[in-house]
Order: structure tokens, then C-alpha cells, then sequence
């Protein structure tokens, strides 16, 4: 992401709430500041007339007339999935028509928006996207869906004519585009604003053409390049940002940034590794006390042999080296087992929603405090046996087995 993001939260989210026009002299006054260095401009269209669901206001998307190619399109996609534009479970209707999200974006913005989307078809170009001819489609199912997604439906290269209905005229404005590509957007990806409800993706210029002065009102999100800084920096332009959105008394305009995001990352990083350890330490200690179970019980059931064999020669360090052996082949044998189920386990673990990411090095000094504190527990176990046992005399051991 860039260094700021200021946005429309009712944008992506569904809300009790009606939604609330982000006003343009945010923008304005954002780049009036001093540390600012380029900022892009999003915009998503919205219902002005929605109906609240259940007690909530549906998320922005925009109605189109559903017909032609638009509609074999989302047949086809729902077909796949054993659903029909009727039984849809994600499909917002308006009467005969469908409510679907168009994104307005800084055709300069869209190598960055790049770098979290997968590409189905097609490919992603800048000037041609900036020339207005050509529009990017994502699929609903392929939002999150990974590089294995196999999608059948809207092809690159192919012409479709799209009918965006504009509730300022109330009437319908039909363009036709080439579809530049079908992307979608990278699993646990959440940065830029291609978000789930964006199946449309066209440049700014376009975007006012089609919902003309209405456009102005459909302002969802300002990404923000400042001038670099450490921390105190950061956090002192973070605040003046914050104070110009408070001066338009809009609670649904956020704000978030890098500063921001890497201090609550930071907090969920510590949290994810006490937790980790917590568990850590709790099956480590009863890893331990099994080996000390198992060593004590052994040992206790040898006493008499122990006795005959020191009664014919062996001695203290002989005995301690004898029960540290025993105790070492059951860590090894534990490490053989622990390794190969371990590991997958582990990296498993690290995915989302984790999404802690797995480090070969860590587990390897993970795997090697086990062994050292398994050691370190067989040695003393066999230290500790072996002056106990050696307390009484070697006779006196010997008489208990009459």
C-alpha cells in the first residue's frame, strides 16, 4: 500500500448506516500539504436510493442493465458453481437489472493495483487501460482465489457493450469496451482498492464520462505517497491527515497507513509469538516429564541389576553414562518422529488465517532447543539416579531382592 490511505468505509462494507459522500475538498486539502507527494484517486459507484437488508445498507455497487453479453457472462460463472442469476447468493438485483461494483482508478495507479492481482487473461497495460477503451473484469469467485483458479466465462480481446444506469438522469449510458483482462485479486492480499465488490475496473476519465457530475460524489479513496521519515515523522503526518478528515465530521471516512499498520502488525506479531510459546513451553514440559517418568521407572526397575553390575566392576560415571544413553535414545528416537510430522505441521500453521509466514530458521533453532533441553533433562535425570541409588551400598541393594 502507499504510505496513506484515506477511504470511504462504507465502500466495501455493508453498513446500518446509509452511505455518506466522501467530499471532494478532502482531496483538495490533502494535497495541500506539504509532505505529499503524488496521491491517486479512486472512485466506486453507489446506489444513492439503496434499501437497507435485514437493517443494513448493502456495500457500493451500481446498477447495469442485465442483458446481452453481460448476461451469459454471470449465467455461465453461476452455473459453475450450481447457482442461477435468480437463486444468486451474492448477485444484488434491481428488478430485471443486477447491482455490480464499478471502480474508477488512475490509470498510472494500475501497475500498483498489479501487484496483488493474479491474471487469468489477457494482460495488464497501463496506456491502453489510460485511453478509456478498455476495462478489467474480475469475477466474483475469483476474488482470493489463487493462481490454480480456473475461470470460463468474459474473455481479453473480446467487445462488450455495458448500460451503467445514472441515478442523477435516472436513465441508462451505454458504452462499449474491449476487455483488457480478467484478473483477480492474490489471497490474503488486502492492500490497494480492487476489493471484492470491484467487477468492473475502468480509468477515472471514463468514469466521470459515464456518471457524469455524479462522479464527483462517488469519491471512495485517496492513496497517498508522502515524503519519507522515521517514525515521529510518520506519526506527526498521520495526524494532520487525521485532523482534515475530523474537520469534515464524516465517520465513515477512515483513515489508515504504513505507520499504522506496521504498529498493529507489530502487536499481533507478539501476541502470535507468546501464544506460540505458551503452547510451546506447555507440551515441552510434559514432552519432559514423560522422559523423566520413563527414565525413573526404568531405573527403578534395574536397581538389582544395576547393583550386580557394580557389585562386578561398574562404576558411578559408568552408571550415569549407561542412564544418559538410555535417556538420549528416547529423545532421538522422539526428534526422528517430531521432524518429519513437525514440519508440515508448522508450515501449515503459518498460512492463514495465521498468516505468520514460515521461517526454516526458526524451526531449526526451535528443533535444537528441544534437543538441547531433552539433554540437559537426561543428564540431570542420570546425575540424580545415580547418587540415590548410590546412597545405600551395593549389599544393601542386593539383600532387597530376597
Amino acid at each position: 500500500m502507499t504510505d496513506f490511505r484515506v477511504y470511504q468505509s462504507h465502500t466495501d462494507l455493508p453498513m446500518e448506516a446509509l452511505y455518506e459522500v466522501m467530499d471532494p475538498a478532502i482531496g483538495e486539502a490533502l494535497e495541500e500539504l506539504p509532505f505529499v507527494n503524488k496521491i491517486y484517486t479512486y472512485h466506486q459507484a453507489f446506489n444513492p436510493d439503496a434499501e437497507s437488508d435485514y437493517g443494513y445498507y448493502p456495500e457500493s455497487v451500481s446498477r447495469l442493465r442485465l442483458d446481452g453479453r453481460l448476461r451469459e457472462v454471470l449465467e455461465q460463472e453461476h452455473a459453475q458453481v450450481g447457482e442461477t442469476i435468480e437463486t444468486s447468493s451474492h448477485l444484488y438485483r434491481e428488478g430485471e437489472d443486477v447491482d455490480l461494483g464499478v471502480l474508477g482508478i488512475d490509470a498510472e495507479a494500475l501497475p500498483l493495483e498489479a501487484e496483488n492481482l493474479c491474471v487469468y487473461d489477457g494482460e495488464l497495460n497501463a496506456e491502453l487501460f489510460a485511453s478509456g477503451d478498455y476495462i478489467i473484469y474480475q469475477p466474483h469467485e475469483a476474488f482470493f482465489a489463487g493462481e490454480e483458479y480456473q475461470y470460463e466465462g468474459m474473455k481479453a480481446g473480446e467487445q462488450i457493450e455495458l448500460s451503467f444506469y445514472r441515478y442523477d438522469t435516472q436513465e441508462f449510458a451505454t458504452r462499449s469496451f474491449t476487455v483488457m483482462a480478467v484478473v483477480g485479486k492474490e489471497p490474503d492480499r488486502y492492500g490497494r482498492e480492487i476489493k471484492a465488490n470491484a467487477s468492473f475496473i475502468v480509468p477515472n476519465g471514463t468514469f466521470q464520462e459515464i456518471y457524469g457530475d455524479a462522479a464527483n460524489d462517488m469519491v471512495s479513496a485517496y492513496q497517498i505517497e508522502a515524503e519519507a521519515g522515521d517514525e515521529s515523522v510518520q506519526k506527526e503526518q498521520e495526524e494532520q491527515i487525521d485532523q482534515i478528515i475530523a474537520e469534515y465530521f464524516n465517520t465513515q471516512v477512515q483513515l489508515s497507513s504504513k505507520y499504522a499498520t506496521r504498529a498493529q502488525d507489530q502487536i499481533q506479531k507478539d501476541q502470535k509469538m507468546l501464544l506460540g510459546l505458551f503452547v510451546s513451553i506447555i507440551f515441552g514440559l510434559i514432552g519432559l516429564v514423560n522422559i523423566v517418568n520413563t527414565l525413573v521407572t526404568d531405573v527403578l526397575a534395574r536397581k538389582i541389576e544395576f547393583a550386580s553390575l557394580q557389585s562386578i566392576g561398574m562404576t558411578g560415571r559408568q552408571m550415569r553414562r549407561m542412564i544418559f544413553g538410555n535417556g538420549m535414545k528416547m529423545i532421538l528416537f522422539g526428534m526422528v518422529v517430531m521432524i518429519p510430522v513437525g514440519l508440515p505441521i508448522a508450515v501449515s500453521a503459518s498460512e492463514p488465517p495465521m498468516s505468520s509466514g514460515f521461517a526454516p530458521g526458526c524451526y531449526a533453532v526451535s528443533v535444537l532447543m528441544v534437543l538441547l533441553a531433552g539433554t540437559l533433562v537426561a543428564f540431570g535425570v542420570a546425575v540424580v539416579l545415580t547418587k540415590q541409588l548410590n546412597k545405600k551400598t551395593i549389599v544393601e541393594r542386593l539383600r532387597e531382592a530376597e
